[in-house]
């Protein structure tokens, strides 16, 4: 379900003006406080799923999540890094909620595949649960669930593998975000 024009505009310029202001922002975590890495599902992440708030993240991750917030046009669009081992992504919180988690190293799925995984390897896990998306997202996967709300999208490099894994509810997950927001995480050496 999309949401409607009016929604969807404000919540892009949200999330642009948000660009500058995450730029900012350091990683939430040194890697030997968190309980990442963890492996993804359509439920979520580590007891975290879409619509958690970033106290019930902390408290679920065991790390200090830094969210850099700011509204505009009434929306409250929020961000935070996470860096965990080799499991490096964001956060994108809208309104107070997790909207979105995505992994640009690091992260595999319940059945062993994401970040650096082929094509070939994506099918061989999913089959034909996976789908295509439409244009201009032609390179990303997205797999959803038989019975569950959440959806994972496997964004393919010109390479045909996995550059970055992304969560979010099936209603909501829009790929139009990664237009506004396409950060790579910043997390201390």
């Amino acid at each position: 379900m999309s949401l409607p024009p009016e929604k969807s505009l404000l919540r892009r310029r949200a999330l642009a003006v948000a660009l500058i202001v995450v730029a900012l922002a350091g990683c939430g975590t040194s890697d030997d406080e968190a309980s990442l890495p963890a492996r993804l599902t359509l439920d979520g992440m580590a007891g975290v799923s879409a619509d958690a708030t970033p106290a019930s993240i902390r408290d679920a991750w065991e790390l200090p999540l830094e969210v850099v917030e700011l509204v505009s046009e009434n929306v409250s669009v929020g961000m935070a890094s996470v860096c965990a081992g080799e499991q490096r992504g964001l956060l994108l919180f809208v309104g107070g909620r997790l909207e979105e988690m995505r992994f640009d190293s690091g992260t595999l799925t319940d059945r062993g595949v994401g970040n650096g995984s082929t094509r070939a390897q994506l099918r061989a896990a999913y089959g034909d649960r996976l789908r295509r998306l439409p244009e201009p997202y032609a390179n990303s996967l997205r797999l959803t669930g038989t019975g569950g709300r959440g959806t994972i999208d496997f964004d393919l490099d010109r390479n045909g593998r996995v550059s970055r894994v992304r969560y979010g509810l099936r209603e909501r997950h829009d790929p139009w975000i990664v237009e506004y927001v396409d950060l790579r995480v910043q997390c201390p050496e």
